[in-house]
């Protein structure tokens, strides 16, 4: 077998080469020379790299990619299709060509853009840009110093940005500090989660934005980490706007399905519960309602039924639909396929961060 897929790869080479040959007319084109230059690289283990080497040498062009006669069109091609590929020391390489050599065709600002977001982590390839950076690469600075683990001075130098940037430089910040609070809320220390959620009251404070104070409020309230828990109720306390933010219906429907899409029905409970003791009743009602559904279709009896025990007692009245439901279930009368689902994981009892 393995004889067999090495000479399958084999012949898959020979026919590449063979169909280079036949285009060796055309070697004017970058393309062909990237593609030239890419076989040579994959096939050192083959008889075939000396012959290419021979060729490529024999046309004028080297074995390494001559950034020099190209255009701005064409580095961007050539990076993206690296980070395609999720070639880093090719995108390394060619960054380092661009700004060593001081070429006349610089990559563009939306290509560097998407560079710096999938590598953000990845300081050395950022420090490429430091001796030219401008002010809309900042945020992604800052941000690689947050995972660098100085989350603290990030939080200030976030504040600094926000306060001195346009909208374009504020929905950097805001793309950012989302990314973050996604990798941070269940997953890191409690330090970093303080700092994300005074930058969200300072937002709140100096800009009356709320954009950051609800994301971390809705990733936190969904966690099953105690302290977020903890975190998700101390701001839908303290800050009336986020509550008047969570009494849209179309808002509250949208966040109640995504929790009942990924099996989070410890937090769907939560939420209902939360709003039952903000006397929001309507929204109870609906979140109850779309609880009762998600079981149905899954001819869930006895959560259906413990949810119109719920109802009665808490003085939640469901549709005449939903009691129709229910006694088809209760008489088997239902004849709809069960709805497939994962396993559900019984819900665990709250972690400590600390």
């Amino acid at each position: 077998m393995l004889i067999f897929r090495t000479l399958r790869a084999r012949n898959k080479v020979l026919w590449k080469y063979g169909k280079l040959l036949l285009e060796s007319h055309r070697m004017s084109s970058t393309y062909n020379i990237v593609l030239y230059r890419e076989l040579y690289h994959q096939n050192s283990d083959y008889d075939l790299r000396r012959p290419i080497a021979k060729l490529l040498q024999g046309l004028g062009i080297d074995t390494g990619l001559k950034l020099e006669s190209i255009n701005k069109n064409q580095i961007d091609g050539l990076l993206l299709e690296a980070m395609i590929n999720e070639d880093r020391d090719a995108i390394f390489y060619i960054l380092q060509e661009a700004h060593k050599n001081h070429l006349i065709s610089k990559p563009s600002q939306y290509c560097l853009e998407k560079i710096m977001i999938t590598y953000i982590k990845d300081r050395p390839l950022l420090k490429i840009f430091f001796n030219s950076r401008q002010d809309w690469m900042e945020p992604y600075f800052v941000a690689n110093n947050w995972y660098l683990g100085n989350f603290q001075l990030a939080g200030q130098q976030f504040r600094e940005l926000f306060f001195a940037g346009d909208e374009k430089q504020k929905m950097r910040i805001h793309f950012l500090l989302n990314k973050i609070t996604l990798e941070t809320v269940g997953y890191k220390s409690e330090a970093q989660l303080v700092v994300l959620a005074s930058l969200a009251e300072y937002f709140v404070c100096i800009f009356d934005c709320y954009r950051l104070l609800f994301h971390v409020w809705r990733i936190a309230f969904k966690s099953t980490w105690y302290s977020d828990q903890c975190l998700a109720k101390e701001l839908y306390k303290n800050y009336p706007g986020l509550r008047i933010h969570l009494q849209d219906i179309v808002v509250v429907a949208k966040y109640f399905k995504w929790l009942l899409k990924i099996d989070e029905l410890d937090a769907a409970h939560r939420l209902v519960q939360l709003f039952l003791e903000y006397e929001e009743r309507d929204l109870s009602r609906l979140c109850v309602s779309l609880l009762f559904e998600y079981h149905f279709l899954r001819k869930d009896l006895g959560a259906c039924s413990e949810i119109m025990k719920f109802c009665i007692k808490s003085d939640l009245h469901l549709s005449d639909m939903h009691e129709g439901q229910l006694l088809d279930l209760l008489l088997g009368t239902d004849e709809r396929p069960v709805m497939k689902q994962k396993e559900i994981q019984k819900t665990k009892e709250p972690k400590l961060k600390f």
